[in-house]
């Protein structure tokens, strides 16, 4: 029994230890992943994190080549060709399963997470010798690209808002979490894609247009007539033509584009940002499925 008793208190010390050791262990954050604090936490990265979020609209289903005619191939525009080799059937066929229709959901939702994330860290974000106008200039960014990927979705999935803007919509999210939010009306995310737009035109472009981000061809990047035009397409498609017709003519009225002439449409598409072109998805030959 005095035996027992004498080394209770190094058994017990033991144990404890243990318990120490794996509440630790337990804790450790996943060494492949970075918290947001982590990998946002630095103007450099933020730059690079709201770079990284325009890839997503490369994506083969969404501006890297669905997307763009599908309206088309449902609206009767296009026929099937006798010796067509099957493209597009998916998006022509009405079917039972979710094959198609759930990929452009994801990428549009994965953009918003991202875009989410950078909106998100620059709230109250300070780092000496990064000026409020960058700072601005990436949420401006982020706020044009998660309002793209709502008026978007919001076409795809939802009813016209001309319809009825209480039916059902798509989910509004503005915090990256793991959840299952209901849908929200579309009228609903009408507002919240012009809420984004105006913050955004409001704080896009205070930097210089030679010192933009360092980067050499403003088309790729969300720019404040970018977001006026992005504004007059949502205005048109919510039959508010005075808001449509004011942010076209806030287009028009920079006199920084000027249509196409004939002679020159035949080698706009293989020419980066040609002069009629406000905002365009870069992508390399390997990233779409032309």
């Amino acid at each position: 029994m005095k035996k027992i008793i004498k080394y209770l208190p190094a058994i017990l010390l033991m144990f404890s230890l243990m318990i120490t050791s794996c509440e630790d262990e337990l804790e450790q954050l996943p060494p492949e992943q970075l918290s947001n604090e982590l990998s946002l936490g630095t103007y450099d990265n933020l730059v690079l994190a709201t770079n990284g979020s325009y890839t997503q609209l490369g994506a083969t289903n969404w501006y890297g080549r669905d997307f763009t005619v599908i309206a088309d191939l449902k609206g009767g525009n296009a026929k099937s060709s006798p010796l067509n080799s099957g493209r597009f059937q998916t998006e022509y066929n009405w079917a039972n399963s979710q094959s198609e229709s759930a990929a452009l959901f994801d990428n549009a939702y994965s953009l918003i997470s991202r875009a989410n994330n950078v909106i998100n860290a620059l709230v109250d974000f300070e780092e000496t010798g990064v000026t409020q106008a960058q700072l601005d200039q990436l949420d401006g960014e982020a706020k044009f690209l998660r309002a793209l990927a709502y008026f978007d979705l919001v076409r795809m999935y939802a009813q016209p808002y001309s319809y009825d803007p209480s039916s059902l919509g798509v989910p509004i999210v503005t915090v990256t979490e793991i959840a299952s939010p209901a849908r929200n009306t579309v009228q609903e995310v009408y507002t919240q894609i012009v809420a984004d737009l105006l913050d955004a035109e409001n704080k896009i472009g205070a930097l210089s247009a030679d010192g933009f981000r360092g980067e050499t061809n403003r088309v790729s990047l969300a720019t404040k007539e970018a977001v006026q035009a992005l504004l007059a397409k949502v205005y048109l498609y919510m039959e508010d033509w005075s808001g449509a017709s004011t942010y076209a003519s806030k287009v028009i009225g920079s006199n920084k584009y000027s249509l196409y002439s004939a002679s020159e449409y035949g080698n706009i598409w293989s020419t980066d940002g040609a002069s009629e072109v406000i905002f365009e998805v870069y992508c390399s030959s390997t990233e779409t499925a032309w």
